[in-house]
This record gives structure tokens, sequence and C-alpha cells, in this order.
């Protein structure tokens, strides 16, 4: 006998999560930086195999994230307004 399986109830949008978004290169965003204790601007250069690099404004230097951690860490990944 086969047991029906209920689908699972929806859950709310966690607070202060992003909503779902097309991270694509060329676009800028803002990263929270606790060493300089601000938000500082970085463009997505790449992204590839789950990860996306930055490259800071204004600068040639880069850093690579998970893009999961862009989508659902507003404390530390927001859009440039």
């Amino acid at each position: 006998m086969v047991t029906p399986q209920r689908a699972a109830p929806e859950q709310p949008a966690a607070a202060g999560r992003l909503p779902a978004m097309n991270i694509e290169p060329g676009q800028t965003w803002e990263m929270y930086s606790r060493a300089e204790n601000r938000w500082v601007s970085v463009i997505v250069t790449k992204i590839e195999d789950g990860r996306v690099t930055l490259r800071y404004e204004g600068l040639v230097e880069f850093i690579r994230v998970e893009l999961e951690d862009m989508q659902t860490k507003p404390e530390v990944f927001r859009p440039a307004t």
C-alpha cells in the first residue's frame, strides 16, 4: 500500500531575505566590509560553477563568493541602488 505524500506547507519568506533575482556579469552590487565597517561597491565579473567573481569598484582587486550567499545573505550583499 502506497501512502500518499502531502505537499510541504509553503514557508513564509524569511525576514530580511532577498527576493529571487538574477545575478549577471556587469551588475553592480554592494558588499558589507567588516574591516572597513561600511558597504563597498563591487561589480559582478563572472559566474561559474555556483561561484561569483566580484571586482571592487575602482580597483583591480577580485574576490570569489558563493552565488547562494549573494542570494540569501542581505546582511552581506545587496543590489546597488
